[in-house]
């Protein structure tokens, strides 16, 4: 981790403008094609919801933007952020399992499914006090959303990145074609919209050669 220089930071004038709103995230929501990437989840018996999940923290990753974080008066760049998402429990309420991240794709996938078993046993829903290497994951695989919104502290300012996807459909110009509804939540003062366009980007080309991607 790394105390980033405001006076040099090309964006420092961005920054102080919006981290003095009330309501200062940007939440995106759009379709990623998961073609190619079910099919190979499926051929190879694996599971697309821990695919999408490694492919969500390798983007977040390769991008610094969703690596920064306020911290008072100073912003930080992290190294590398580590995904918290959420585990549905047996009756209805659901836990945070947190995955130290791995490039390596069938490490993390290995990771994801220890920590999920140890959450999903025992109620957890607290994050280590003053850790913020997080990236916040959800997923809805009842509903294709196409809008949403997520609960956030102001006081202290919370500049965790959330990511959400829902139930995958069947693209309606062409049935052959395997959609999945997306979100992308971040605060303005750290990312803008350029920073979601290189998600995207980056995602997709993960998700569209799935045997190099989760090799």
């Amino acid at each position: 981790m790394k105390i980033l220089d405001l006076e040099t930071w090309p964006r420092r004038k961005q920054y102080e403008f919006f981290r003095k709103m009330d309501y200062p995230h940007i939440n995106v929501c759009f379709p990623f094609d998961i073609t190619n990437l079910k099919a190979y989840c499926s051929k190879n018996d694996l599971s697309i919801t821990h695919s999408i999940l490694y492919i969500s923290a390798r983007t977040a990753n390769s991008i610094k933007e969703f690596r920064l974080r306020i911290r008072g008066e100073t912003v930080v760049e992290h190294e590398c952020i580590n995904p918290s998402y959420t585990v549905l429990r047996a009756d209805e309420s659901f836990s945070f399992c947190t995955v130290e991240y791995t490039s390596d794709a069938n490490l993390l996938i290995a990771r994801a499914e220890e920590q999920q078993r140890k959450v999903y046993a025992e109620m957890v829903l607290e994050d280590e006090p003053g850790r913020d290497d997080f990236l916040f994951i959800s997923v809805l695989p009842w509903i294709s959303f196409t809008n949403t919104t997520h609960p956030i502290n102001m006081h202290p300012v919370d500049s965790v990145p959330r990511l959400v996807w829902g139930k995958f459909y069947a693209d309606p110009s062409d049935k052959e074609r395997t959609l999945l509804p997306y979100s992308i939540q971040a605060h303005h003062a750290l990312a803008d919209g350029v920073h979601f366009g290189k998600f995207a980007e980056i995602f997709q080309n993960l998700a569209n050669n799935p045997a190099t991607t989760l090799a």
